[in-house]
């Protein structure tokens, strides 16, 4: 089970690396210095917002679980969907990154364009619904679309799958509080965004390929009957 644990520990990380949502938490922050709030503020505000999306997050993988937990058929459905996703969107973050403008794959961002309508209004339960809607966003986002149907289709035929699910929403959460735990100062939160803007086609190639390694992984244990 410990094996299990840090793997699936490892997958939730990944899937928290999701450029939209960091962007977003990011955002946020500025927008806080922006209105003169202290440290102290943006900390538990920001805290109120990863909160929300963990709720959204793990909400939404609850169901899915729910859904293959009563339907048989469905985890086998997940395991083979989520690899031909993992394959398909990692290919293309790769190729993207190798040859600039031969291909892209831009989905529509309406919740996360909602969730900064949301931020813009500087208030607690406006910022809370903003969360909610970057949790459901970041399921079928680009940049790590697959993991989380990977990952509930690893989980289906175990016993312990509410708990898993509460890890690795956990650990998906770990990279937003790095970078609200970094973004307590006005010169490192215009730091980290700048490096953002310069680096994000390297963590998208970087994503790319973890996701086809996943896919690889998932698609050793489909031949082998693990799932």
């Amino acid at each position: 089970m410990t094996l299990d644990i840090l793997g699936f520990v490892a997958m939730g990380a990944v899937d928290g690396l999701n450029i939209c949502s960091l962007s977003l938490l990011t955002l946020f922050v500025s927008l806080m210095y922006t209105s003169n709030a202290s440290r102290q503020t943006i900390v538990v505000w920001g805290l109120v917002y990863i909160a929300s999306v963990f709720t959204s997050y793990f909400l939404l993988g609850l169901g899915i679980l729910l859904l293959s937990v009563s339907i048989p058929l469905v985890p086998h459905f997940l395991a083979r969907f989520s690899v031909a996703l993992l394959v398909f969107i990692g290919g293309v973050n790769v190729i993207s990154y190798l040859r600039p403008g031969s291909i892209s794959l831009n989905l529509p961002m309406t919740l996360g364009t909602k969730a900064i309508k949301y931020m813009r209004t500087i208030s607690l339960p406006a910022l809370f619904v903003a969360g909610l809607l970057v949790g459901l966003h970041n399921l079928p986002c680009a940049c790590t679309g697959g993991l989380y149907p990977s990952f509930i289709a690893l989980i289906s035929g175990t016993g312990f799958q509410v708990g898993y699910l509460l890890i690795y929403n956990m650990a998906f959460t770990l990279p937003l509080l790095a970078i609200l735990s970094v973004s307590s100062s006005k010169a490192v939160t215009l730091r980290v965004r700048r490096w953002h803007v310069e680096n994000s086609e390297k963590m998208k190639l970087g994503l790319g390929l973890v996701m086809l390694a996943v896919a690889a992984v998932i698609l050793l244990l489909i031949q082998s009957g693990a799932i």
